[in-house]
């Protein structure tokens, strides 16, 4: 992240749509590590489909390229390998009611006020990792422990596989911590060499508004790594080379699994200055340069950061309308995706998946602008897809919608792009993935990295003046 007659299908829709109006709670007797692989997927999703056959079981993910489709992973971005689908039906204002339960607010919202619609495809449980990451996702349910002083301050013990496969739904407040923290170590590769760009849909005009070029290390994710290697979730080396006022500019940032002995860290190379300062302020509520100010930098791909401003609930397990698998939407040009007030839905690929929802509130004596929020996680992927903000008069805010592409090269269904919406102010971004157009179509690679790219003291010597 395939066929079946329009009727049928829009028929299972519906009654999946009444049994999807409530989340429903998931009662496992403990954590059992045996059940994955059995019940449940080698990274904890339910194997079996649903019910009504609106969402087919799991049978091991995309791991190879489809016959009769030739792509060098090297030279391009990953193709559609569902071009020649049709929507199974279509969301829009005139059939709001019937999908509704399967919508968050945001998207509700978006249909029923901007004419937002939403086709909606045959589902494909794309997801899948390599065995030694299953290896340690049944390891690490005995070895991964939540902080003693909160879940929200982070967990020791768990590395090179997703590290709370089976949830703790007997204590929502430690299973929505397990859940979010899954989306913060989900499986992505172990390194990645990619071009992103930021852009800004502002009252139909759109502006590019940062171009980088990215090296990431997901030090989680070492084969034959230790708890130790996995302290740091990932680091990350990010070089703007556009807009021309921003050219020159980076960042290297560090992210920690336990915030409390070692929390994250973020060094801040400006343009044309030739310094290189510790920059604390770019995490949490702070507005991001690189989208202009109009979207936080907690807010990249779904949530990106510590965990410690909220307290995580875990609400249970709905079904949902989640974008996914959207390989076209990554190869398509960035003045095609956006749209004037929503993204192009001739692009935008949407499925019925099962999401673990968690809902956030600040913590005592914490404070952020977006002061509750409600986030839906796929179970395939642990990945946010789609999520909402609201302010501290209960008002909503911002929403968020993901985009995965799929590597079966990796194997990976991927988080690759999000978009946030300001609904407040009619503002949305994209908050940094691959398009279309170059230089931004250029493949990712997986390969390894050396460490010197995310060593704050070589920063300076990138410096242009």
């Amino acid at each position: 992240m395939r066929r079946r007659l329009f009727n049928k299908v829009l028929g299972a829709g519906v009654v999946g749509a009444g049994m999807a109006g409530a989340t429903r709670r998931l009662a496992f007797a403990g954590p059992d590590a045996s059940q994955l692989g059995k019940t449940l997927t080698p990274l904890g999703a339910e194997i079996a489909g649903n019910a009504a056959g609106t969402i087919p079981a799991w049978t091991g993910g995309m791991t190879a390229i489809p016959a009769g489709i030739n792509w060098d992973p090297n030279a391009t971005l990953p193709p559609d390998f569902w071009a020649d689908e049709q929507p199974l039906y279509t969301v829009d204002a005139s059939n709001l009611s019937t999908y509704a339960a399967l919508l968050s607010d945001g998207a509700k919202l978006a249909v029923q006020t901007k004419g937002m619609v939403m086709h909606v495809y045959p589902t494909h449980r794309t997801a899948a990792a390599p065995q030694w990451v299953y290896d340690n996702t049944a390891a690490n349910v005995s070895r991964a422990e939540l902080l003693p002083q909160g879940g929200r301050f982070g967990f020791t013990g768990a590395f090179d596989g997703i590290p709370f496969p089976i949830l703790d739904t007997a204590n929502p407040l430690n299973g929505g911590a397990q859940a979010v923290w899954n989306h913060e170590c989900r499986w992505s590769g172990s390194y990645l060499s990619s071009t992103s760009a930021c852009y800004v849909m502002d009252h139909g005009t759109l502006a590019l508004t940062s171009g980088n070029r990215l090296s990431e290390e997901f030090t989680f994710y070492t084969p034959n790594g230790n708890a130790e290697l996995a302290n740091r979730t990932y680091r990350l080396y990010d070089a703007t080379f556009a807009p021309s006022q921003a050219a020159g500019g980076a960042i290297i940032g560090w992210e920690s699994i336990d915030t409390q002995s070692r929390p994250d860290t973020t060094w801040q190379l400006l343009a044309g200055q030739g310094r290189v300062r510790k920059a604390p302020e770019v995490e949490y509520d702070t507005p991001a340069n690189q989208l202009n100010g109009q979207i936080n930098y907690d807010e990249f791909y779904g949530f990106i950061g510590a965990l410690e401003e909220y307290d995580w609930h875990l609400a249970g397990k709905q079904e949902m309308l989640v974008p996914y698998n959207n390989n076209k939407l990554t190869n398509t040009p960035a003045d095609v995706v956006f749209g004037p007030q929503f993204v192009n839905p001739d692009v935008m690929r949407w499925e019925l998946h099962r999401c673990w929802v968690v809902k956030a509130t600040l913590a005592a004596g914490r404070r952020n602008v977006l002061a509750t929020r409600t986030f839906y996680i796929d179970e395939d992927t642990w990945t946010i897809a789609v999520g909402d903000a609201y302010d501290a008069n209960g008002t909503l805010f911002h929403t968020v919608q993901t985009v995965n592409t799929v590597f079966p090269n990796l194997p990976g269904t991927v988080c690759t792009n999000s978009f946030v919406f300001n609904v407040q102010t009619n503002v949305y971004g994209g908050t940094g993935g691959p398009y279309g157009n170059a230089p931004f179509n250029a493949p990712w690679l997986f390969k390894p990295l050396s460490a010197s790219n995310f060593n704050p003291a070589n920063l300076a010597a990138t410096a242009n003046y």
